[in-house]
């Protein structure tokens, strides 16, 4: 069985992550000048995102699964959350039916357990208005899938000729590699048998990283975004 058929929810990352704030918050930063007035989550994960969003925005989450849909209504109960697929043809005018004005929509780290990840990327455009945009935290470079991944649930990586496939006839306005210190560690990390993702190693890994690591890529960031990351960001327009 293909395990990135399987996996949903906390299922496909690290329970470290969670705590995870400046990680969390590196990637709000990256999508901040981008954001508009209502925003669209797809895939809750953690949870993290949102306590980073300003406050003011509309805001509506989506999932696969009903556990993180029941979490985060519990957690903000204020927001909008809908239970739906991104691979569904119905996704959007779901979304649609309950947030009608959405011109954001956020995925991070999502799109590489969809296996048809053109459609999903079409139908979370169809959500969003006109001139609205899609952005998208992707892990980079092929050439890194190894056995993390798998233990991720993930179908692929993502290199940045990948994106004119995935956007299809829209428009990709932005995209830059990001956290060339953090690909290191994973290719590293994919010479070391684990048997889980959550993991004590690995958790460890993640508060270090986090707490004193981060602050060096992020800083070494700007001069390596366009060769070289852990992860991938870009910013697809609804034309």
């Amino acid at each position: 069985m293909n395990p990135a058929a399987t996996l949903t929810g906390a299922d496909t990352y690290s329970s470290a992550i969670a705590q995870a704030d400046n990680y969390t918050r590196w990637i709000v930063d990256l999508c901040r000048p981008y954001i508009g007035h209502s925003l669209l989550e797809v895939g809750l994960g953690h949870g993290g995102f949102r306590s980073h969003l300003p406050r003011d925005i509309g805001y509506t989450g989506t999932d696969i699964d009903a556990r993180e849909i029941d979490s985060a209504s519990a957690r903000h109960p204020e927001d909008r959350f809908l239970l739906a697929d991104i691979t569904s043809p119905e996704f959007a005018s779901d979304v649609r039916a309950l947030s009608p004005d959405v011109d954001t929509v956020l995925c991070a780290n999502v799109l590489e357990h969809v296996e048809n990840d053109r459609a999903a990327v079409a139908h979370m455009l169809a959500a969003a208005a006109t001139g609205g945009k899609l952005l998208l935290y992707l892990p980079a470079h092929q050439s890194l899938f190894g056995t993390m991944d798998t233990l991720a649930g993930h179908h692929r990586r993502y290199d940045p000729h990948d994106l004119l496939r995935i956007a299809d006839s829209a428009r990709v306005a932005h995209w830059q590699l990001v956290n060339p210190i953090a690909a290191l560690g994973w290719w590293v990390n994919d010479k070391i048998e684990y048997d889980s993702l959550d993991e004590r190693g690995i958790n460890n890994q993640i508060r270090w990283f986090n707490r004193y690591i981060l602050p060096i890529s992020r800083a070494v960031t700007p001069l390596t975004q366009r060769a070289f990351g852990l992860s991938l960001f870009c910013v697809i327009e609804n034309t």
